[in-house]
Order: structure tokens, then sequence, then C-alpha cells
């Protein structure tokens, strides 16, 4: 039998939810799974990537795709 009741598991996955998108936002919308599950483990949790995964899936945060910021910079300094 599993040593966590349901609510200490749902309680447990609120708080890995929150803390997903603290760092998700935190650095705007440019982390994945993997570095997430990377920041996680750096802060103490023990969490599987593909954990993160599901979840990132489940929320709907995908990373912003997009000009990579050097090239952005490089842009606007041919304009000028």
């Amino acid at each position: 039998m599993s040593s966590l009741s349901k609510t200490d598991k749902d309680d447990k996955n609120k708080e890995i939810i929150d803390k997903i998108k603290e760092i998700f936002l935190h650095h705007r919308e440019r982390y994945g799974y993997r570095r997430v599950t990377l920041e996680l483990r750096h802060k103490g949790y023990e969490i599987n990537h593909k954990k993160v995964y599901r979840i990132m899936v489940k929320l709907g945060l995908k990373l912003l795709k997009g000009i990579k910021e050097n090239t952005l910079l490089i842009k606007e300094q041919l304009v000028k």
C-alpha cells in the first residue's frame, strides 16, 4: 500500500505545479520540461522529467518559439 494518502499526494502535486509555473514564467517561457526538471532538482525536489512533461502539457505550458535574442540585437544594430 502507498505510504502517502491521496490528499497528501494532491498537496504535493499542487506544490510541484505551482513551482513549475513559477520557474516557467520566471524564465520568460523559455524553459522546457528538461530545464524545469533540473531547476526543481536543484531546489531539492525529487521529480522525474516525465512527470514534469505531463504536468506542463496538461497546463498548456509551451516554449516561446521565435527569433533568438542575439539575432534580434544584430538586426536592431543593422537598422540603426
